[in-house]
C-alpha cells in the first residue's frame, strides 16, 4: 500500500493551510502582497513591455532626474548655466558692468541678484579707486580717504587697507612740510616725529626724518655760532 505523506514522485506535497485557521496578521500581509502583485501586473499589461508606467521598472521615484520632452516651456526657476558661465568669465577678465537678467525667479533669480550686487561693488569700488587715485596722487590732496558705505567684512577691509596706505604716505609729507615751514618762519626748535601712533618709523620713513631733523640741528648750531 503506497504512503500517503509522498507524492509519486517521492516528495511531499505541500501542505494547505484555510485561511481561517492562520492568524490575523499574516492574512492582512498575504492580502497586501495579492494586491501589490495584482497592481503592478496591471501596470506591466498596460504598458506593453512590463517597464512600468515610466518605462523605468515601476520605479516613480520622485528625486530622480528625468529627461524634459522636446518642446517642453522653459522653468525660469532654472538657471542659464551658459548665461552664467559668460557672466563670470567677464568678471574673471575685470569686466565689471556685466549683469545678469532680473526676470530670472526663484533659485535662480536670487543668484542673478546676488551677482548682480558683487558686480555692483566691485565696480564701485574700481571707481572710488581711481577717484582717490586722481585727488591724492595728482591733485595733492592727501587728506582725501574712501568711504567705506554699506560695506562690511572684507570689503571694508579693503577700504581700510586703502586708508592705511595714504596715511602711511601722507604723514611724512605733513611733517616734512610742517617743520620746513617752521623753519622758513625762523622757528629752528620743531623737528619730524620719527613715529606714528607709537609704531616707529621704517625705511625710506625713517630716513627723511632723520634727513629733516639733522638739517634742522645744523642749521640751530649755525644760528647759534652766528649770534655767539
Amino acid at each position: 500500500m503506497p504512503n500517503l505523506a509522498t507524492s509519486k514522485n517521492g516528495k511531499k506535497p505541500k501542505t494547505i493551510v484555510p485561511i481561517s485557521a492562520k492568524p490575523a496578521l499574516q492574512q492582512k500581509l498575504d492580502s497586501a502582497t495579492i494586491h501589490s502583485s495584482s497592481a503592478n501586473g496591471r501596470t506591466r499589461a498596460a504598458n506593453g513591455n512590463g517597464n512600468g508606467v515610466n518605462g523605468n521598472r515601476g520605479d516613480d521615484n520622485p528625486h530622480r532626474a528625468r529627461a524634459v520632452p522636446d518642446g517642453f516651456p522653459f522653468n525660469p526657476d532654472d538657471l542659464d548655466h551658459r548665461q552664467l558661465l559668460s557672466a563670470l568669465v567677464a568678471i574673471k577678465r575685470g569686466d565689471f558692468s556685466v549683469r545678469l537678467p532680473v526676470h530670472w525667479i526663484g533659485v535662480g533669480g536670487k543668484v542673478a541678484e546676488a551677482f548682480n550686487d558683487v558686480a555692483d561693488i566691485m565696480s564701485q569700488s574700481t571707481r572710488d579707486l581711481n577717484r582717490i587715485s586722481r585727488l591724492v596722487g595728482h591733485e595733492g590732496k592727501i587728506n582725501e580717504r574712501l568711504a567705506t558705505g554699506h560695506v562690511t567684512g572684507e570689503w571694508a577691509q579693503r577700504v581700510d587697507s586703502v586708508n592705511t596706505l595714504i596715511n602711511c604716505l601722507a604723514h611724512p609729507i605733513s611733517e616734512t612740510a610742517r617743520v620746513i615751514g617752521a623753519v622758513a618762519k625762523g622757528d629752528l626748535s620743531q623737528t619730524m616725529a620719527v613715529d606714528i601712533e607709537g609704531r616707529k618709523l621704517e625705511g625710506e620713513f625713517s630716513r627723511t626724518a632723520r634727513t629733516v631733523n639733522t638739517m634742522v640741528d645744523q642749521l640751530s648750531a649755525f644760528a647759534s655760532e652766528v649770534t655767539r
